[in-house]
């Protein structure tokens, strides 16, 4: 994990009174050293690898709703995969919205699009539907591979 992003990390969590235990650094640590979004199986797999061989799948997805639910990581509903929040502290509004690279896998998190959301609720309310967690994944080529 880079220095500025264990930085924000711990600058982040003391602001907001976010207990960072070493098992939920250390899974913090997998995702900012991975270019691709990490399943809970594959962060156990690292974890394992790294620190402890009796790591438990269901330690690993409760650290993972423990981060997700303050705001530290984000689940991407389409793969069940969890990425590292970019835009850590900053505010996120109703609706979280990625890039996804079809060629690298980089996935870049947009700040906040309120706009989106709104049309989004407007459509939605109108077909009766009541949006519970929206998170839009985008796909398409990035720049890098453009080239």
């Amino acid at each position: 994990m880079s220095v500025s992003t264990l930085d924000k990390i711990h600058s982040y969590s003391q602001q907001q009174g976010i207990r960072l235990t070493n098992t939920r650094l250390a899974v913090l640590s997998l995702l900012a050293e991975s270019t691709r979004p990490l399943s809970a199986y594959q962060l156990l797999e690292g974890y394992q690898q790294r620190y402890q061989k009796s790591y438990q799948p269901t330690t690993v997805y409760r650290v993972l709703t423990f981060l997700e639910q303050h705001g530290l990581v984000h689940k991407l509903a389409a793969t069940r995969q969890y990425v590292l929040c970019q835009e850590l502290g900053k505010k996120h509004g109703r609706c979280v919205e990625f890039l996804h690279c079809d060629k690298c896998g980089n996935l870049t998190e947009v700040p906040d699009m309120e706009s989106i959301y709104q049309a989004l609720q407007s459509q939605t309310q109108h077909l009766g539907f009541t949006l519970n967690q929206p998170t839009l994944e985008l796909h398409g080529v990035c720049a890098r591979c453009q080239v």
